[in-house]
């Protein structure tokens, strides 16, 4: 018996050793594996961070970007060359309180200009300005007449349908302005302007003078 265990204690030995050297080599491949995936997870976590911090860097460095649909851009004031070849023409006119007449009675531009025109209502009654062909006054009166008996003309801001109108403003209440944009006629003459509300036309008139 002691012979036997003689004989196989070198065995047991040396495996004992075998299993403890493997043990101790796959502890160190372990270490090793948990070392280097600790490395890859903070450079990964640093390129993150560098990634994130050049997309916020760039975001403040560039302007935003607005995209504008299709109703806004149409919702937008007429653009007017402000060239010198162009130059705009504005014009003020305002109501007079308390009298059915505008400020100005004439105004002169020139043909073929653009033309900003600034109505501004300070009378307490409503009004809006038309400006029309020349020699039309009667016609566009009479129409003016007619429509005021209309219950639906208000949503039209009393102003006729006739092509006898060139240009005119929605109807203004106390103390609102509006701008008036346009070209101006090509052909030189008188070009009336008028308030068309109800009863208002035979005195609160003017010419606009389009010359050379």
């Amino acid at each position: 018996m002691i012979k036997y265990l003689s004989n196989k204690t070198p065995f047991r030995i040396a495996y004992v050793v075998f299993f403890a050297l493997l043990i101790v080599a796959c502890k160190e491949s372990i270490q090793t594996s948990e070392s280097t995936a600790a490395s890859d997870s903070v450079e990964t976590h640093q390129h993150k961070a560098m990634a994130t911090q050049k997309t916020d860097e760039d975001t403040l460095a560039s302007p935003a970007k607005i995209e504008v649909n299709d109703q806004q851009k149409e919702s937008r004031p007429t653009q007017i060359d402000n060239s010198s070849t162009a130059r705009v023409q504005k014009i003020v006119i305002k109501t007079v309180e308390y009298q059915l007449v505008f400020d100005q009675e004439l105004i002169t531009i020139k043909a073929g200009a653009p033309v900003e025109i600034e109505f501004i209502n300070v009378d307490e009654m409503p009004h809006n300005l038309l400006i029309i062909k020349p020699g039309s006054l009667e016609r566009v009166g009479e129409a003016a007449d007619k429509i005021a008996r209309d219950p639906q003309a208000a949503k039209i801001h009393f102003v006729p349908q006739t092509s006898d109108v060139l240009y005119a403003t929605p109807l203004l209440m106390i103390d609102q302005t509006y701008t008036l944009r346009f070209t101006a006629p090509k052909e030189p003459g008188d070009y009336p302007y008028v308030c068309t509300y109800p009863g208002h036309w035979r005195t609160m008139k003017g010419i606009m003078k389009v010359i050379k």
